[in-house]
């Protein structure tokens, strides 16, 4: 795993994805699927991060702050983040990243396009040089928020997305936790974060501009 574990991480900041083998347990997929999001799920999503995901997605991205969470994806194409694609970053800037996998008992198809994650919104997306791998169940994808993704079967795919702790998550975590929640995943439920409502903003309130 020591070899392995620097691979991934290269693999999300060039490729925009990598793949962890036999990484969520039976018992996990389970509660997954039946995801409803309230204070009862938080937990199996902390689950769902930890371990080597959230090695990886630490690595890319430091300490990030959840996102959102859901089972079932858009059918066809699509990028989970774009807001920050056409904001100026440099394209090398990955704002967060996904964390997905199937968890019913079925194996599923990921199509990835290598470095769409640094292509605009405006720029023709090649899906022609999809790179296509094979996730059987336990199985789970680290992908660079931005980039080109499809499903073969989207509805049994489980996605937990998180962001860095100072861009806005797509959902506020802080109102699914309760006073008594340890340290550590009360900052991974951005708890003690204070988001910037937009990545211009980030770049121009905080920082002086350049001349």
């Amino acid at each position: 795993m020591g070899l392995a574990f620097p691979g991934q991480v290269i693999a999300v900041e060039t490729a925009g994805f990598a793949v962890l083998r036999n990484t969520w347990s039976d018992k996990l997929r389970q509660r997954l699927s039946g995801l409803e999001l309230g204070r009862p799920a938080f937990r199996s999503i902390r689950e769902a991060y930890d371990g080597l995901p959230m090695r990886v997605a630490q690595d890319v991205v430091g300490e990030p702050i959840f996102s959102s969470a859901r089972v079932g994806l858009p059918p066809g194409w699509f990028r989970a983040r774009t807001d920050t694609v056409d904001s100026g970053a440099p394209a090398s800037f990955i704002p967060g990243v996904c964390i997905a996998g199937p968890v019913d008992d079925m194996p599923a198809v990921l199509a990835v396009v290598p470095g769409s994650a640094r292509l605009t919104t405006e720029a023709e997306m090649p899906t022609e040089l999809a790179i296509e791998v094979r996730l059987v169940p336990g199985d789970v994808a680290v992908l660079d928020s931005r980039c080109m993704r499809r499903w073969s079967v989207p509805e049994t795919i489980f996605q937990l997305s998180v962001v860095r702790a100072w861009v806005q998550p797509d959902l506020d975590a802080s109102a699914m936790v309760g006073p008594d929640l340890p340290t550590r995943a009360a900052r991974f439920a951005g708890v003690a974060s204070a988001p910037a409502a937009t990545l211009e903003s980030w770049l121009f309130e905080r920082h002086e501009r350049r001349p």
